[in-house]
């Protein structure tokens, strides 16, 4: 009976760490084809100044959306400790 239960835990803590890096991964995707589409429109952009602020407002959303997951990839390891 213990090593079933054994099994059923390290299962368990095996499919949620499946689960927790196919996330991050579809996280970073998502991010890298948001930038790449911001990229090119950027770079076909006509307007200085405007290209400009346009960079540095997607480099500072991209920071603070960074910024959240790490926050709550942490919170997620303390209350799933690995």
């Amino acid at each position: 009976m213990i090593p079933f239960l054994v099994l059923v835990n390290i299962a368990s803590i095996f499919i949620l760490n499946l689960n927790l890096i196919l996330l991050n991964n579809l996280l970073i995707y998502l991010l890298y084809k948001y930038f790449l589409n911001i990229q090119s429109f950027l770079t076909n952009c006509k307007v200085f100044p405007l290209k400009n602020l346009l960079t540095t407002v997607t480099m500072r959303s991209l920071g603070r959306l960074e910024w959240r997951l790490s926050l709550l990839l942490a919170v997620v390891d303390d209350y799933f400790p690995l």
